[in-house]
């Protein structure tokens, strides 16, 4: 008799250390900020570069002073707040620099790409998305008073790569080339509008 109890006891509280443990484990892992949505664009995805003193002790800094940078795993979707430079899925490079600090930049990848490209150019898959908001309020251009991006793709040897931009909130959107520097296997273009960008290369 006595030794049932005893092994029963001894049961129970080996169930109570494992449904404890569960429980740490499970409010380990749940953060109510872990998924990133372009309505939520107070929350900080992309934090100001490791080891940056002034940014650690003082988040009222000048935004020069508070850089962002580019870290791997390159994520998806950022929502970009403070001037630097970024990766959005590895696949465009973003160079930012925000004057107001109510001025957030939504980044991410688009697959499929909203419209079909040019008959002339090579055709891609996807692109990149970028939409800027003010106090939460999409706007349709980051004006010189309000900052400055420059958006980046790697070129395709022997290829002179040029960057089209898509409207994607206008109601007749369309595709337009930009003016591209293509250097060191590098094209860019500015990247002040918010819209879908892509790189590619005119057909022979």
């Amino acid at each position: 008799m006595y030794k049932t109890i005893r092994v029963l006891i001894a049961i129970s509280l080996v169930m109570g250390i494992v449904l404890l443990a569960h429980d740490r484990v499970a409010w380990a892992n749940y953060s109510p900020d872990q998924s990133l949505s372009a309505e939520n664009h107070e929350m900080q995805s992309v934090a100001p570069a490791p080891g940056d003193k002034d940014c650690e002790k003082d988040k009222g800094k000048d935004k020069d002073k508070c850089k962002g940078t580019v870290k791997p795993p390159h994520p998806r979707d950022l929502i970009i707040p403070v001037t630097g430079d970024y990766s959005v899925g590895g696949f465009c490079t973003l160079t930012i620099e925000l004057k107001d600090p109510e001025i957030t930049l939504d980044a991410s990848i688009e697959t499929p790409l909203p419209g079909e490209l040019p008959d002339n150019v090579q055709k891609i898959r996807q692109g990149c998305l970028l939409t800027y908001y003010s106090s939460n309020q999409r706007i349709n251009e980051l004006t010189p008073e309000l900052g400055n991006t420059t958006i980046c793709f790697a070129g395709i040897p022997s290829k002179q790569m040029l960057l089209y931009f898509y409207d994607i909130y206008s109601p007749n959107p369309e595709w337009v080339p930009l003016e591209t520097t293509d250097q060191d296997g590098i094209a860019c273009a500015s990247g002040n509008g918010s819209g879908v960008y892509v790189a590619t290369f005119q057909q022979p």
